[in-house]
């Protein structure tokens, strides 16, 4: 036990533990101000407490231990994002294991206790087995030994995006380039690497339609993200003044915080976002903090 404890001692990364607590009770507060039933902020207690026991047993490993368990923890997220999105009628019922569609989207999985959103999942996995991955390899300083760590990326991100989860899916390639950056990849591969997300964003913007000299392109990006990003680029089109109403309570939420924010708990303008705990939580840290 002594031992442990010395590990954990000198082995963490206290300025970060301290940034991430920091940052998880502003969250913690913040939903709970938000939530009237207090469902959600409890749930995020409890969330917490179970990242600090996970924390501290993953503390009791090697990285390297860990390291090796990359790959089946990769292949297994693929899997359980896979399951979500296959057509079988009990992977669609609201029963134990099902998944069934919550706000547009089959992300999640029911375990009874919790529903598990694999995506979450993908992307710690993503992370391990790309560190794994390079960790062996010195080709991707080459253009052609970028092309598998792309892979890696690709294939969760198409994966997500099916689902759908967007936002969710436009994180995977942000990382790759850290990763990149980090294990020291050259800059002119990296620029490929953003060409390589700009063409895919391309793309999927286009997808669903006839291209001349290219035909019909598959559709990737569902109709109602599109107009969400139409609503983003044109608030004060008419026609999209419904899709805009979450961003224009949010930017609301922002300049009411103004400068130094109305304090924690303070949430007047964020009690009237949709999803406001969720997807738009930092507009109302904004309005808090400023």
């Amino acid at each position: 036990m002594n031992g442990l404890l010395q590990k954990l001692i000198t082995a963490t990364n206290w300025p970060i533990l301290a940034s991430v607590s920091l940052l998880s009770i502003i969250g913690m507060i913040t939903i709970s101000a938000a939530d009237v039933g207090q469902v959600n902020a409890q749930r995020q207690v409890l969330f917490f407490v179970i990242g600090i026991v996970c924390m501290l047993a993953f503390q009791r490993f090697n990285y390297l231990q860990i390291g090796r368990l990359s790959w089946p923890f990769y292949i297994l997220s693929i899997s359980l994002v896979i399951y979500t999105l296959l057509p079988f009628g009990f992977t669609k019922s609201k029963g134990l294991f099902g998944a069934p569609p919550i706000n547009g989207a089959r992300a999640w999985i029911n375990l009874g206790f919790l529903h598990l959103e694999p995506a979450e999942l993908t992307k710690i996995a993503f992370c391990l087995v790309l560190a794994r991955y390079l960790r062996f390899r010195s080709n991707y300083r080459t253009l052609s030994g970028l092309l598998a760590p792309f892979g890696l990326a690709l294939l969760p991100m198409v994966l997500v995006l099916k689902e759908p989860a967007l936002g969710m899916a436009m994180l995977f390639l942000p990382t790759l380039f850290a990763v990149l950056f980090a294990a020291g990849a050259k800059w002119k591969h990296l620029l490929a690497i953003i060409g390589m997300g700009v063409m895919l964003l391309v793309v999927a913007w286009i997808a669903g339609k006839d291209v001349p000299n290219v035909g019909h392109v598959p559709l990737l990006i569902k109709p109602y993200q599109w107009v969400r990003v139409q609503a983003l680029l044109h608030p004060d089109d008419p026609m999209l003044q419904k899709d805009a109403y979450q961003q224009e309570r949010a930017l609301e939420a922002i300049g009411r915080g103004g400068l130094f924010g109305k304090g924690l708990g303070n949430i007047e303008a964020g009690r009237h976002i949709p999803e406001g705990h969720n997807d738009m939580i930092f507009a109302l840290i904004g309005e808090q903090l400023g």
